[in-house]
Formats: C-alpha cells, sequence, structure tokens
C-alpha cells in the first residue's frame, strides 16, 4: 500500500514539474540553492519506471528507518529538459541529494537497492556528524 501511495506521489510531482515555466525554473533553484536542509531529487524515465524500482525502495526504507532524518523527495521527469539541462543529467534514472548548491551524492543507472541505501544512509551519517560539529562549536 506504501507503494502505490508512493508511486502516486511520485507521478503527481512529475505532473507538476512538467507545468513549470523558465521563470519558475529559476526560482526553483534559487530555493534549492537558499535552503539549507537535503533535498533528494531523482531524474525519472517514466517511459522505464521498473527500471527505478531499487531507487523507490531505497529510498522508502531509508524513510521508514529514519522519518526524522529524511528531507523531502522530488521527481522530475526526462521529458522536462530544463531540469535536465540544469542537473546536467544524461542517464536515468539519476539520483542527486542536495544541500543547498552543494551536490552531496549523485547515482547514475541502474543498481542495487542495497547500493543505493548505502550511500544515502552514508550522506544522512555525514549531515549528522557536521550538525554535532556544529553545535558544540557555538
Amino acid at each position: 500500500m506504501k507503494k502505490v501511495a508512493f508511486i502516486i506521489c511520485v507521478f503527481s510531482g512529475v505532473l507538476f514539474f512538467s507545468g513549470c515555466n523558465d521563470t519558475a525554473l529559476s526560482n526553483d533553484i534559487s530555493f534549492l540553492n537558499a535552503t539549507d536542509e537535503q533535498i533528494t531529487v531523482l531524474f525519472s524515465d517514466s517511459k522505464q519506471i521498473k527500471k527505478e524500482d531499487n531507487y523507490y525502495e531505497a529510498f522508502l526504507e531509508l524513510q521508514g528507518d529514519n522519518p526524522d532524518t529524511v528531507e523531502p523527495f522530488i521527481i522530475i521527469d526526462k521529458e522536462d529538459r530544463k531540469y535536465i539541462r540544469y542537473f546536467n543529467v544524461d542517464t536515468f534514472p539519476t539520483m542527486i541529494v542536495l544541500e543547498g548548491d552543494y551536490e552531496q551524492l549523485r547515482l547514475e543507472g541502474p543498481l542495487s537497492k542495497d547500493k543505493i541505501l548505502h550511500s544515502l544512509k552514508e550522506v544522512i551519517q555525514q549531515r549528522a556528524k557536521s550538525d554535532i560539529k556544529l553545535l558544540i562549536s557555538q
């Protein structure tokens, strides 16, 4: 049931981003650059969504294990060329974890769920360590 709800959210996001214009793109990118929270972006080919199952499953598992630390998840369809060009994506699926304008992680192509999950957990651990250092230094 969670997977069905997640896929519905995915397609809603795809529809939302496919309707954005150039002005909205620059505003959206500025918003991403201005935030200090981690944002996970999955660049998806909706015609070959089966190849992306491991990405969805890994993110859902991560979210289930870490409900308080997992940040927003955005899906951008292959047809949304503005975002594809901006993020220099040429392989699908591609997952990017951003913190502000810094790309913390980029995973490309078909990967195992375990590889994706391990990489995402490393990013969360790095963020937690930097948050602790920041708190200690204050």
